[in-house]
C-alpha cells in the first residue's frame, strides 16, 4: 500500500482546460456539426460534452491527469463530430509535455492536423509539480498576483499565484 502511495505521489499533476474551438469544418448538409474533444495522455482519456450545431463551440472544461514522465509523455487532442450512426474524426494535435513550466499556464491555440479546415482548439495547460523551473520574472509575476485573479490580458487559468494548491484537492 505504501508503494502505491509513493508511486502516485511521485507522478506529476497536469490540468488541461479545453476552452473552445474555431474554424471547424461544416461537414453536414442539413445541420452544423456537433463537436466534442477527446484528450488522451498515457493510459488516461477524457472527453468534453457535445456542443450541438456549432462550428465555434465553447466547452471551458477542465480535466486532471497524472504524468509519469513529462520528458516522454505526449498528450493527444482529437476533435470529433457526434453522429447517430458513428462519430466522425475531424482532426488531431499531439503535444509534448517536456516544454511546460511548473506553475505557469500555457495558453495556446493548436492548429489541428489531418483536418479538412484550419480548425484550432484553444487549450490551457498547467503543470503543477513537474516541468521547467519558472524564470525569476515568472516567479515575480506569480508572487505579485499572490492568489488573486490572473491579469485579464494573460487569459491564464488557473490563477498562477496558487502554484501547487489550485484547484483545491479532493479528499
Amino acid at each position: 500500500n505504501s508503494f502505491c502511495t509513493l508511486l502516485v505521489s511521485s507522478m506529476g499533476r497536469l490540468d488541461v482546460r479545453i476552452v473552445e474551438a474555431r474554424n471547424l469544418p461544416d461537414t453536414q448538409w442539413v445541420s452544423k456539426i456537433d463537436p466534442y474533444v477527446k484528450v488522451k495522455l498515457e493510459n488516461q482519456s477524457h472527453k468534453t460534452r457535445v456542443i450541438d450545431n456549432s462550428t465555434s463551440p465553447k466547452w471551458d472544461e477542465v480535466f486532471k491527469f497524472t504524468v509519469a514522465d513529462e520528458n516522454s509523455s505526449q498528450m493527444k487532442l482529437e476533435l470529433w463530430n457526434s453522429n447517430v450512426m458513428s462519430d466522425e474524426f475531424l482532426g488531431q494535435y499531439t503535444l509534448s509535455l517536456s516544454g511546460l513550466t511548473r506553475g505557469v499556464v500555457r495558453d495556446e491555440w493548436f492548429l489541428l492536423q489531418q483536418c479538412k479546415s484550419n480548425a484550432e482548439v484553444h487549450v490551457r495547460l498547467m503543470a503543477h509539480d513537474f516541468g521547467k523551473d519558472p524564470t525569476p520574472e515568472q516567479r515575480a509575476q506569480m508572487q505579485q498576483q499572490g492568489g488573486g485573479s490572473p491579469q485579464p490580458q494573460q487569459g491564464g487559468y488557473p490563477p498562477q499565484g496558487q502554484q501547487g494548491g489550485y484547484p483545491p484537492q479532493q479528499g
